[in-house]
């Protein structure tokens, strides 16, 4: 007998969603929220309508191999973070290229992963320092409702702060062993509000007090508050503030990127996304 089940939660799509997910009835089962909530939202709503204790989510733009459920039963270890940074899923487009620099920067020596190795165990000793997301993850469901933020609306999404808090009380296995396909944004007019939001998300943990970024966005302001006050009172001439921010745009590039292709593909990038 089959022991698990398919639960889509739509977060109040405005396309044929219903419908496509209605011609996999009766083995896909479907919930709709009344309105647009958000991933964390739909996240809790499935958590707490899934017929089974032992939980998979999966992004609604991820694909993954269809021995899933095998692997994850397979796996003995929960939380259970399938890793899905393979190189040449990025390589396909200027933004997938300026995200990979991104990461490399950011998370390295722990990214990509599958240069290094099939299994990560992310603990409070290196969590600033692994790639962590909700792509494609396995928890038992008490352990993963025990551990959501205190706010929750449609703004809200920090996957961040939930695996902070899931690793105070146990390690998180980032498991490279299942291929993951992300299907990533390739319309240029999404991206800058996409990377807005993101970046919100990306905000609300690393950039709080103690944590990894917190006086670097300090800094950061400071520089440029002082220096347009500089250029007000005519210490310095108003053409220093976008020469300075070309400039900055430069080094960040030439910071982020590894070998001249990624470079161009930074400085292509960075400024709308910025």
């Amino acid at each position: 007998a089959e022991t698990y089940e398919i639960l889509v939660i739509d977060d109040s799509s405005t396309d044929e969603t219903p419908e496509i997910i209605a011609s996999f009835a009766p083995r896909v089962r479907c919930h709709r929220l009344e309105k647009n909530s958000g991933r964390l939202i739909a996240r809790q709503t499935g958590a707490g309508l899934a017929g089974c204790d032992d939980l998979v989510f999966c992004d609604c733009r991820v694909i993954f191999e269809p021995d899933v459920l095998e692997k994850v039963l397979a796996h003995p270890k929960r939380p259970l973070m399938f890793g899905s940074d393979f190189p040449e899923e990025y390589f396909r487009t200027l933004y997938g290229r300026f995200l990979f620099c991104l990461h490399r920067r950011l998370w390295k020596p722990y990214f990509p992963q599958e240069w290094y190795g099939e299994e990560l165990e992310i603990t409070r000793d290196n969590f600033d320092k692994v790639p962590k997301g909700m792509g494609v993850f396995a928890t038992d469901r008490d352990f993963y409702l025990r551990h959501q933020p205190d706010l929750n609306d449609r703004f809200v999404n920090d996957d961040t702060l939930i695996f902070a808090r899931m690793v105070r009380e146990k390690p998180i296995i980032r498991y490279c062993g299942m291929r993951c396909h992300y299907i990533a944004r390739t319309v240029w007019r999404t991206i800058p509000l996409h990377m807005h939001f993101r970046g919100i998300r990306f905000n609300s943990f690393y950039l709080r007090p103690r944590h990894r970024f917190f006086w670097l966005y300090l800094a950061m302001w400071a520089v440029m508050l002082t220096t347009v006050a500089l250029a007000v009172t005519g210490v310095i001439p108003w053409w220093v503030i976008p020469a300075a921010i070309g400039a900055g745009l430069v080094g960040a590039s030439a910071l982020l990127a590894e070998g001249l292709v990624n470079f161009l593909a930074v400085l292509v990038v960075l400024p709308p996304v910025a």
